[in-house]
């Protein structure tokens, strides 16, 4: 399953690295054993952090706590968007997930 949605941005490469890092401090809630990578996503630089989500990510927290997944940010034109995918740690649905960013167009 994966969630994409987008908020306004006020500042890409500042805003990309507030974003990661909830996913990657553990004490926030949104992500344990995040681990931060560089990733291109519609031809925009953006990051991805990957590990097991917690109580405050995801539209629908009760269902994705405690699951494996990865969450992947960049910023385009006045927007940031945010894509989750909650894989449950399968390679397939992990490898999946790195092509839809990789040819995700706008």
């Amino acid at each position: 399953m994966m969630d994409m949605y987008s908020t306004s941005v006020t500042e890409a490469e500042s805003d990309i690295k507030s974003s990661v890092a909830l996913y990657t401090d553990a004490s926030k809630g949104y992500m344990t054993g995040g681990t931060e990578a560089p990733v291109n996503i519609a031809g925009q630089s953006g990051k991805k952090a990957s590990g097991t989500f917690g109580k405050n990510a995801g539209a629908q927290i009760q269902i994705h706590d405690g699951i494996k997944g990865s969450y992947a940010v960049f910023a385009k034109g006045d927007r940031l968007w945010n894509i989750h995918s909650f894989d449950n740690g399968d390679a397939t649905a992990q490898n999946n997930f790195s092509e839809i960013l990789e040819t995700l167009s706008f």
